[in-house]
């Protein structure tokens, strides 16, 4: 008799989820791009999270195991370290590339966590198209959503005597700007392709600036003194300016 032996279980991730990573990874690094364009500006961190996802990548067909362990913890990592930015931009599609990165970066991490569990389960490969199909749905679905709200947003109209302010190059220009004391408008075109916004404490101002916008801000009855406004956005530390009312 001739004896038979059971096959044994490759330790290999399945192609499927291989791919469905690869795309992953490729969409994040589409949105490291993308968001380091609408800030105009290199952010370090990203370009090391892009790299790191490219040797991810490399990995994903000479140490498949590795690889794809690699990108979906970089993708865990994507919605973890990013989680103020999300919080902050998902609830404003009426600014279009400051809430579609976010969206698609979102997404594309969960896909990628999905596929990290069934990598280090050892899960077959048919459900990945699954995820990648649902995640694809998704991404259009939000490209749509930020569609339609930032294309019917209407603009506020400039009132006679208002100071004219833009906030463009993730700057607040003018930075400087005096006024008698009562009430005080303020028109504040959005020239970036991000969303800001205009805040200051001591009136109890918070208001949006959508990107490509504009907006007036009426400040009622405001007693002599000196103002700090500024957008609170995390990032945008640098966007303030001082408002000096005499």
């Amino acid at each position: 008799m001739t004896e038979t032996t059971e096959p044994v279980a490759s330790t290999e991730p399945d192609l499927a989820w291989r791919l469905l990573l690869a795309g992953v990874a490729i969409v994040l690094i589409l949105v490291t791009f993308a968001v380091q364009a609408t800030q105009q500006s290199t952010i370090p961190p990203l370009v090391v999270f892009a790299a790191l996802l490219v040797v991810g990548m490399v990995l994903l067909f000479i140490r498949p195991r590795i690889g794809a362990i690699t990108v979906g913890v970089l993708s865990v990592l994507m919605v973890l370290v990013n989680l103020p930015f999300i919080a902050s931009d998902l609830p404003h599609p009426e600014s279009f590339w400051s809430f579609v990165p976010t969206a698609i970066a979102l997404i594309a991490g969960l896909a990628g966590a999905v596929a990290l569990v069934a990598v280090l389960r050892r899960a077959p490969g048919g459900p990945a198209g699954i995820v990648g199909v649902v995640a694809l749905v998704a991404v259009v679905g939000a490209v749509g959503i930020a569609v339609v709200q930032s294309g019917g947003q209407d603009d506020d109209v400039k009132q006679d005597g208002d100071f004219g302010m833009f906030a463009q190059d993730i700057e607040f220009k003018p930075d400087q700007l005096t006024s008698p004391a009562g009430d005080i408008g303020i028109f504040i075109g959005n020239d970036d392709l991000v969303r800001h916004n205009f805040s200051i404490d001591e009136l109890d101002v918070d208001e949006e600036l959508p990107s490509k916008a504009y907006v007036r801000i009426a400040l009622d009855d405001v007693e002599a003194g000196t103002y700090t406004y500024y957008c609170n956005i995390e990032g945008h530390e640098d966007m303030k300016g001082t408002l000096t009312v005499q």
